[in-house]
Protein backbone atom coordinates (compact mmCIF):
# COMPACT_ATOMS: atom_id res chain seq x y z
CA UNK A 1 0.00 0.00 0.00
CA UNK A 2 2.89 2.68 0.97
CA UNK A 3 5.35 1.16 -0.63
CA UNK A 4 6.12 3.92 -3.29
CA UNK A 5 7.98 6.92 -2.74
CA UNK A 6 5.63 10.20 -1.86
CA UNK A 7 5.89 13.46 -1.63
CA UNK A 8 7.36 13.31 1.96
CA UNK A 9 9.11 10.41 1.51
CA UNK A 10 8.94 6.56 2.42
CA UNK A 11 6.65 4.91 4.83
CA UNK A 12 3.66 6.27 6.55
CA UNK A 13 3.44 8.54 9.85
CA UNK A 14 0.48 7.76 12.21
CA UNK A 15 -0.31 10.94 14.70
CA UNK A 16 -2.57 12.59 16.88
CA UNK A 17 -3.31 16.17 17.30
CA UNK A 18 -5.57 17.06 20.43
CA UNK A 19 -6.88 20.65 21.52
CA UNK A 20 -8.62 21.78 24.05
CA UNK A 21 -11.10 25.13 23.91
CA UNK A 22 -13.27 26.53 25.77
CA UNK A 23 -16.59 28.03 24.66
CA UNK A 24 -19.92 29.16 25.25
CA UNK A 25 -20.89 28.97 21.72
CA UNK A 26 -22.80 25.60 21.37
CA UNK A 27 -25.71 26.34 19.06
CA UNK A 28 -24.77 29.19 16.46
CA UNK A 29 -23.49 28.53 13.02
CA UNK A 30 -19.82 29.99 14.19
CA UNK A 31 -19.79 27.37 17.22
CA UNK A 32 -16.47 24.59 16.85
CA UNK A 33 -19.76 21.72 17.35
CA UNK A 34 -21.28 23.30 14.30
CA UNK A 35 -18.57 23.92 12.09
CA UNK A 36 -16.98 20.21 13.15
CA UNK A 37 -20.81 18.29 12.84
CA UNK A 38 -20.73 20.06 8.87
CA UNK A 39 -17.66 18.66 8.49
CA UNK A 40 -18.25 14.97 9.66
CA UNK A 41 -21.59 15.08 7.70
CA UNK A 42 -19.59 15.91 4.27
CA UNK A 43 -17.88 12.24 4.32
CA UNK A 44 -19.64 9.37 3.90
CA UNK A 45 -17.69 5.76 4.28
CA UNK A 46 -16.47 5.39 0.44
CA UNK A 47 -14.98 8.87 0.71
CA UNK A 48 -11.79 8.82 -1.27
CA UNK A 49 -8.35 10.81 -0.24
CA UNK A 50 -9.15 14.04 -1.57
CA UNK A 51 -11.94 14.14 0.62
CA UNK A 52 -10.67 13.09 3.72
CA UNK A 53 -7.78 15.22 3.11
CA UNK A 54 -9.80 18.41 2.90
CA UNK A 55 -12.16 17.74 5.59
CA UNK A 56 -8.70 17.44 7.59
CA UNK A 57 -7.74 20.55 6.30
CA UNK A 58 -11.16 22.38 7.10
CA UNK A 59 -10.89 21.00 10.70
CA UNK A 60 -7.76 22.06 10.95
CA UNK A 61 -8.47 25.82 9.44
CA UNK A 62 -11.80 26.13 12.30
CA UNK A 63 -9.63 25.14 15.19
CA UNK A 64 -6.70 27.68 14.09
CA UNK A 65 -9.56 30.32 13.68
CA UNK A 66 -10.62 29.87 17.36
CA UNK A 67 -7.20 29.70 18.60
CA UNK A 68 -8.12 32.57 21.20
CA UNK A 69 -10.28 29.71 22.89
CA UNK A 70 -7.33 26.91 23.41
CA UNK A 71 -6.24 25.92 26.74
CA UNK A 72 -4.41 22.93 25.71
CA UNK A 73 -2.79 21.30 22.84
CA UNK A 74 -0.77 17.85 22.57
CA UNK A 75 0.19 15.89 19.66
CA UNK A 76 1.91 12.60 18.83
CA UNK A 77 3.08 10.76 15.83
CA UNK A 78 4.76 7.27 14.99
CA UNK A 79 6.71 6.26 11.93
CA UNK A 80 6.47 3.32 10.07
CA UNK A 81 8.59 1.51 7.52
CA UNK A 82 6.66 0.81 3.96
CA UNK A 83 6.74 -3.07 5.06
CA UNK A 84 5.28 -2.08 8.01
CA UNK A 85 1.64 -0.64 6.57
CA UNK A 86 -0.21 -3.55 8.36
CA UNK A 87 1.56 -1.96 11.90
CA UNK A 88 0.74 1.33 11.08
CA UNK A 89 -2.87 0.77 10.52
CA UNK A 90 -3.25 -1.76 13.62
CA UNK A 91 -1.50 1.59 15.42
CA UNK A 92 -4.32 3.97 13.86
CA UNK A 93 -7.18 1.08 14.64
CA UNK A 94 -5.63 1.26 18.89
CA UNK A 95 -5.44 5.16 19.02
CA UNK A 96 -9.14 5.16 17.78
CA UNK A 97 -10.83 2.79 19.63
CA UNK A 98 -8.72 4.63 22.51
CA UNK A 99 -10.16 7.59 21.79
CA UNK A 100 -13.48 6.55 21.53
CA UNK A 101 -13.48 4.16 24.78
CA UNK A 102 -13.44 7.38 26.53
CA UNK A 103 -17.08 7.98 25.89
CA UNK A 104 -20.12 5.91 27.59
CA UNK A 105 -22.29 7.12 24.80
CA UNK A 106 -22.76 9.32 21.79
CA UNK A 107 -24.94 11.73 21.48
CA UNK A 108 -26.33 12.59 17.98
CA UNK A 109 -29.15 15.01 17.68
CA UNK A 110 -32.26 14.11 15.59
CA UNK A 111 -32.05 15.89 12.20
CA UNK A 112 -33.95 19.33 12.38
CA UNK A 113 -33.66 19.49 15.92
CA UNK A 114 -31.47 22.35 17.54
CA UNK A 115 -29.73 22.16 20.83
CA UNK A 116 -31.47 23.34 23.69
CA UNK A 117 -30.36 26.77 24.75
CA UNK A 118 -30.00 27.07 28.37
CA UNK A 119 -29.61 30.90 28.04
CA UNK A 120 -26.63 30.73 30.47
CA UNK A 121 -23.13 31.45 29.41
CA UNK A 122 -21.15 28.80 31.28
CA UNK A 123 -18.60 27.72 29.38
CA UNK A 124 -18.04 23.74 27.88
CA UNK A 125 -14.61 22.52 27.79
CA UNK A 126 -13.96 20.76 24.10
CA UNK A 127 -11.89 18.55 23.24
CA UNK A 128 -10.91 17.92 19.27
CA UNK A 129 -9.08 14.55 18.60
CA UNK A 130 -7.32 14.52 15.10
CA UNK A 131 -5.99 10.94 14.28
CA UNK A 132 -4.32 11.11 10.59
CA UNK A 133 -2.22 8.25 8.51
CA UNK A 134 0.55 10.62 6.12
CA UNK A 135 1.99 8.55 3.53
CA UNK A 136 5.96 9.54 3.99
CA UNK A 137 7.74 11.07 6.85
CA UNK A 138 7.19 15.01 7.09
CA UNK A 139 9.29 15.78 9.99
CA UNK A 140 12.21 15.25 7.37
Amino acid sequence: MFEEEGPLGKGITVGKVQVCLSTTDRSSSTSIFQLLERQANKIDEDSESPELAQMANEVCLALLRKKDDWSGACSSSKWFSENDAGKAESYFNDLANTEAAKFEKEYVPLEGSSSPDTGTATPTQVVVSLLLEVQGDSTK
